[in-house]
C-alpha cells in the first residue's frame, strides 16, 4: 500500500502473509511479545506516533498499572499505555498537506462521536 497506509487489523495478516513466521508455537510468540513490552517499560522508551490521515501526533509510553504490585500475578493486566503530547499537525516533514486534506482533517477533528 502506498502513502504510508496500512491494512486494517482484520486484513493486515493477509498483506504480509509471506513474511509471517508460523514455525514457532503460539506460546513462545506470546512470551516474546510480553518480553518486548517489559523491555519497553524498563527502558522507558517513548514512541512518537504521527497519523497523516487524521492530522494528529502523540507520544506513547508503557507504564506499570500498579506500581506497588508489579510483581504480583493477581491482576489480569500488568501494563498500561500512556498517551501524551497530543497535537493537531497542520504540516509534516514527510507529507505536504493540500487544502482539501486539511479541510478533511478539520472535519474529522470536529466530528462528534456518540
Amino acid at each position: 500500500m502506498s502513502n504510508y497506509r496500512r491494512g486494517c487489523s482484520h486484513h493486515q495478516k493477509w498483506l504480509y502473509a509471506d513474511q509471517i513466521s508460523n514455525d514457532r508455537p503460539s506460546n513462545l510468540k506470546h512470551a516474546d511479545a510480553a518480553k518486548a513490552i517489559h523491555d519497553k517499560y524498563k527502558t522507558r522508551s517513548i514512541n512518537h506516533v504521527v497519523n497523516n490521515r487524521l492530522g494528529i501526533s502523540y507520544n506513547t509510553q508503557i507504564k506499570v498499572l500498579h506500581n506497588e504490585h508489579h510483581s504480583s500475578h493477581h491482576t489480569p493486566y500488568i501494563y498500561t499505555k500512556l498517551f501524551r503530547d497530543y497535537r493537531i499537525v497542520t504540516s509534516s516533514s514527510s507529507t505536504a498537506y493540500t487544502k482539501s486534506t486539511l479541510s478533511k482533517q478539520e472535519i474529522r477533528h470536529t466530528r462528534c462521536y456518540v
